[in-house]
């Protein structure tokens, strides 16, 4: 029979002792690097990584020490329930669970008061870590979908996987299976167990940092394509979806309406009250087209007191009809003393695609249906125009 391979303890722990603590130095650059309102998360995940690795550490120096039995466990235990807070905090979360360190300090006076054995350490440090594991892949189980949710599975995979490797530890301790090595080593078994449990936390700490950089990502993505002030769509998403619309109207043969609008008077908002009731007297406006458009349309803030909104599948009398009902409901709207000052109105320019599925750019369209606006606003304002061409 070939001779059993053991594996020495200490070096294990030195090499994962090194690569932890290469991992915790990329951290604090990273979190550096963050938004002010990511960095508190980050500094939660960055002091659960470094009692993690100070277990480690103190390991090396000292395997054979009395207190090291009952106080590594403890130590990366405070690590892990460090790590649930921070993905509680990301989550919106601020206030800090008292039950994680309840537990570890229940699991360490059962050591305590068995005597500190290796075997009721190892039982009772498998059950407290194990669960917390299990805590926080549940918190992070918990996150709102993300848009790209590959870190937030990896994390979940992460911490749940060293649970489950602390689980598979106590149950061959229980069925009393030894590993028959030499004091200070372990056999291949238990040698791959250790390194899968000290590889999970490094992963771990990779893919949080992930999920920090995805949700600042699809945060820029939103500021990106909205208009900060009325929440609408700004100039570019909106000819996006302009485009959008018209090549799939070309492919199913129908009509597709663009609507341009303008608020009358704006200048004089501004010049007689202020620009803080020009930028109410917009939002007004903004949520006034929310309320009475469709699902599918697609409203955005050209620039301005400028507003627009595309109607996929509208012929010229639907959008009449639309353009209409718009028009009303920003007249309707009660002037506010605090707010906006007088009542608004809006002038609107209608253009639709001549025939269904004809070939029409996005620039002619919005020429024909700035055309018709200007052609409301000579007519007297608070009016719907549509494009005769």
């Amino acid at each position: 029979m070939p001779e059993a391979s053991f594996y020495d303890l200490q070096s294990l722990a030195f090499a994962t002792v090194t690569v932890s603590a290469v991992t915790l130095l990329c951290l604090g650059p990273a979190a550096w690097g963050f938004p002010a309102e990511y960095r508190s998360a980050l500094r939660s995940w960055i002091i659960g990584t470094a009692a993690v690795v100070l277990s480690d550490v103190l390991f090396i120096i000292s395997p054979n020490h009395p207190w090291s039995g009952l106080a590594l466990p403890a130590l990366v235990a405070m690590g892990v329930a460090e790590w649930r807070h921070a993905i509680r905090k990301f989550g919106g979360t601020l206030s800090r669970e008292r039950w994680p360190y309840i537990f570890i300090a229940v699991s360490t006076a059962i050591t305590l008061a068995a005597g500190g054995g290796y075997f009721a350490s190892v039982v009772t440090s498998s059950i407290s870590m194990a669960t917390l594991y299990l805590g926080a892949a549940l918190a992070a189980a918990r996150l709102s979908q993300p848009t790209r949710p590959a870190a937030r599975r990896v994390l979940i995979a992460a911490l749940g996987g060293v649970a489950l490797v602390l689980l598979v530890r106590l149950g061959l301790l229980l069925a009393g299976t030894r590993s028959g090595a030499p004091p200070g080593t372990t056999t291949e078994l238990r040698a791959l167990f250790f390194v899968l449990a000290s590889i999970g936390p490094i992963a771990g700490s990779l893919a949080f940092v992930l999920l920090c950089s995805e949700r600042l990502g699809d945060e820029l993505r939103h500021l990106a394509a909205i208009d900060p002030l009325t929440g609408l769509r700004n100039r570019r998403t909106l000819l996006e979806a302009l485009k959008h619309d018209l090549a799939v109207a070309r492919r199913r043969n129908e009509p597709v309406s663009f609507l341009s609008i303008d608020v009358d008077h704006f200048k004089q908002i501004n010049d007689t009250h202020g620009h803080p009731a020009g930028d109410r007297a917009l939002v007004v406006v903004a949520q006034a087209l929310r309320e009475v458009s469709r699902v599918e349309d697609t409203i955005g803030r050209m620039g301005g007191e400028e507003f627009a909104v595309v109607l996929p599948s509208a012929d010229a009398e639907a959008a009449r009809a639309a353009a209409e009902r718009l028009r009303a409901a920003v007249a309707a709207v009660e002037p506010d003393p605090s707010g906006t000052p007088r009542l608004l109105t809006v002038s609107v320019g209608v253009a639709t695609t001549h025939s269904a599925g004809s070939d029409v750019d996005v620039t002619s369209l919005i020429a024909r249906a700035d055309a018709a606006m200007y052609e409301a606003k000579r007519l007297g304002r608070d009016r719907v125009v549509v494009s005769s061409q």
